[in-house]
């Protein structure tokens, strides 16, 4: 080694400790113009030049040091710090991996390595990840913050919680952890208390726009709409650059229905970042709510870059299937959001026979596996978590229409396209001729975000049950058949809970009933895809497939909408829904008297 430029070093070092920046990036930059191949000076280097904004530099100066010295630990887990700041996460990965394989002992490369695993939402390596930092430094509070996050992902809300609150036991001020706590607070429905850890955490940084958009979001599931639009305006007014606090807003607007005005809000935030997710993907959904299928496929496909409790990210590979032909090629399908939405996109499995494919196989979680076994174009379903078939590409379920450039004139509409089989279960629906037999649901998945909007109080239903000639089945499952039939049980109604094992009970019992009427879940896509009558009542802003005005769906053609004409005016869909039951009622008395005649 250059003597001189080891001296120049130690000297660049010197000044680099003393915060000497500008002494030490000259210094670094003359020791290597004596000796290229120092690679501890091009890292050192570079962390002073990304510091500085030179990124560019930086990643060339890095490169350099780990192909010079390919052990060495430090630069590897600098290029990752580099390429996440950048969002260049598929690059972080493997450059943190690389770190850790070389020296295991650094908690902080550890949590930079769970961090990124976060990112490609691998929450059980990022948890291992995070364990370990721990085992090493047990009081590293950010380390038990987004521990936390991987337990969130993880579905696992009660541990989640419980490493939020050990790293405030360790440090009562962090905020992030406060905020983090919050958000799963609020996705578990504990929304007061929500607001206690929110507010302690904007008490402690009155100025953080984060932490006031996040506040924002709780308001929201709270229904206190202008405290979302308070916080949301205070956040614009601390840091007008600030995208998240135009996303809230745009929310609001598209809540009550101004979703021009929504869009302009989305647009103004992908002035300021083209890359925000939540904008990218808002768009999408409203221009599928507003039946625009061109553009609305593709940008839809920004949901996989969220992580979502309700969104199941596996790991599949990088042949991802992208519509080009599939002659003799084996595809799996992989579900990743609700059971509705499996029931509803698993109807284009025959599409891609007709592309091809040899064999279709579909990943499913395994409630729903024994319900989708047998449908047409399918040709074995695999429950998620068990060993997959081998397969030459793969693709989401809800990628499909898009894929196959699906628009309103091309949805494949062809009922019932899920097998019913004989259940026991059907024999529950017994009812006198003449007797119009409804099945009930009031509630949808309480994990969903727009849950406290799509479900319905259970007492709406009570003017339904009082019609002549109608027997009421409920068919809802869960905590809300237990506890609500309880507490606010109607008359007449009969309780189907325990007869429903599993979903091809309920498919059997539906394909037994005259009418399903059900808020928008999973049951009412069943009874669509089974082509049985079906009453969807909808909220004022619908879910993207059910879209705007009109009271058909073109996704089900037994399908008839009712709609909310403004925000949570339950009233207004239950009266018409008790009108239309009481003529269709009518028409199967008349009928019947008629009959005998």
């Amino acid at each position: 080694v250059d003597v001189s430029a080891q001296s120049l070093f130690t000297e660049a070092v010197a000044c680099h400790l003393a915060g000497d920046a500008a002494a030490a990036t000259s210094l670094y930059r003359k020791a290597l113009a004596r000796d290229p191949n120092l690679a501890e000076a091009c890292n050192n280097l570079a962390t002073l030049l990304a510091q500085s904004g030179d990124e560019r530099e930086a990643e060339g100066l890095l490169q350099r040091a780990v192909a010079l010295q390919p052990d060495y630990g430090e630069a590897h887990n600098n290029l990752g710090i580099l390429w996440s700041a950048r969002g260049d996460h598929p690059r972080a990965l493997p450059a943190f991996e690389r770190a850790v394989a070389l020296e295991g002992t650094r908690p902080q490369w550890l949590r930079n390595l769970g961090d990124a695993y976060i990112e490609h939402f691998r929450y059980i390596a990022a948890l291992a990840a995070y364990d370990c930092a721990l085992a090493i430094d047990p009081g590293d509070v950010e380390c038990w913050s987004v521990r936390g996050f991987a337990l969130r992902g993880l579905r696992r809300p009660d541990e989640a919680i419980a490493s939020f609150q050990r790293a405030l036991a360790i440090a009562p001020s962090h905020v992030d952890s406060l905020s983090r706590l919050a958000i799963v607070l609020k996705e578990q429905k504990r929304l007061d208390e929500a607001v206690v850890a929110m507010t302690k955490a904007t008490e402690i940084d009155p100025a953080n726009v984060r932490l006031l958009a996040n506040f924002a979001a709780i308001y929201e599931a709270k229904g206190e709409c202008a405290r979302v639009r308070e916080l949301a305006a205070r956040a614009v007014e601390i840091d007008p650059a600030y995208p998240e606090a135009y996303n809230v807003l745009a929310y609001r607007e598209w809540e009550e229905g101004r979703y021009d005005a929504a869009l302009a809000l989305y647009q103004k935030v992908l002035a300021l970042d083209p890359g925000d997710r939540t904008a990218n993907f808002s768009l999408g959904l409203i221009w599928l709510l507003q039946g625009d299928y061109d553009r609305g496929w593709k940008q839809f496909e920004w949901r996989k870059r969220f992580d979502s409790v309700v969104f199941d990210h596996g790991e599949y590979g990088d042949a991802e299937w992208t519509g080009e032909s599939l002659e003799g090629r084996d595809i799996l399908l992989h579900s990743e959001q609700g059971i509705g939405d499996a029931i509803q996109f698993i109807r284009y499995a025959p599409d891609l026979k007709a592309l091809g494919a040899r064999r279709v196989y579909l990943e499913c979680p395994d409630p729903i596996a024994p319900l989708l076994t047998g449908v047409r174009g399918v040709d074995a379903v695999v429950a998620r978590g068990t060993r997959l078939p081998s397969y030459d590409v793969h693709a989401n379920l809800m990628s499909l229409p898009g894929l196959l450039g699906t628009t309103l004139e091309t949805i494949p509409t062809e009922v019932p396209y899920i097998p019913v089989e004989p259940r026991t279960a059907r024999a529950m629906v017994n009812a006198p001729e003449g007797t119009l037999t409804v099945g009930i649901v009031w509630a949808g998945n309480p994990i969903h975000a727009r849950d406290y909007l799509r479900s319905a109080p259970l007492e709406a239903f009570a003017p339904l049950c009082s019609i002549p000639y109608t027997r009421i089945y409920s068919l809802q499952k869960g905590s809300a058949a237990e506890r609500q039939l309880a507490e606010c049980p109607l008359p007449g109604v009969v309780n189907l809970a325990p007869y429903l094992d599993d979903l091809r009970d309920t498919a059997a019992v539906i394909d037994a009933l005259d009418l399903v009427i059900s808020v928008d879940t999973s049951v009412a896509h069943l009874a669509g895809a089974l082509g049985k009558e079906t009453w969807l009542l909808l909220p004022h802003v619908p879910d993207f497939r059910w879209m705007l005005g009109r009271t058909d769906s073109p996704w089900y053609p037994t399908m008839r909408l009712f709609r909310q004409p403004a925000p949570r005016d339950w009233a207004s869909v239950f009266a018409e829904a008790e009108q239309a039951l009481r003529e269709r009622t009518e028409d199967t008395v008349l009928r019947l008297a008629s009959d005998t005649r």
